[in-house]
């Protein structure tokens, strides 16, 4: 699903800095399905991209559990829905140079 966007000022006055014009934004999404939490928790994008700040939220000692309360949460969304659905929005912006 995509849905266009009016970019914040500040965003625009960067673009215009930097040399471009009439930027087209669309703020598309794409879902992810997993079986289970730990194959959600271990997958590659979500270690790269989310685990980090997402561990960051957490003291240490208590890390270990929260984690494997998440992951056995997961595991029962995914046996009452069939599935654990990840959904992740992100932004493309295409701009042309300004002549």
């Amino acid at each position: 699903m995509t849905r266009p966007v009016d970019l914040p000022d500040p965003v625009l006055a960067l673009l215009s800095r930097s040399g471009f014009v009439r930027p087209d934004v669309a703020l598309p999404a794409f879902s992810m399905r997993f079986a289970i939490g730990r194959a959600l928790l271990g997958h590659f994008l979500v270690r790269l991209a989310f685990r980090p700040a997402w561990e960051a939220l957490v003291p240490s000692p208590q890390r270990d559990e929260l984690f494997s309360r998440l992951e056995d949460r997961l595991d029962a969304i995914a046996a009452a829905a069939g599935e654990v659905r990840l959904t992740i929005p992100f932004a493309c912006v295409t701009c042309r140079r300004a002549p």
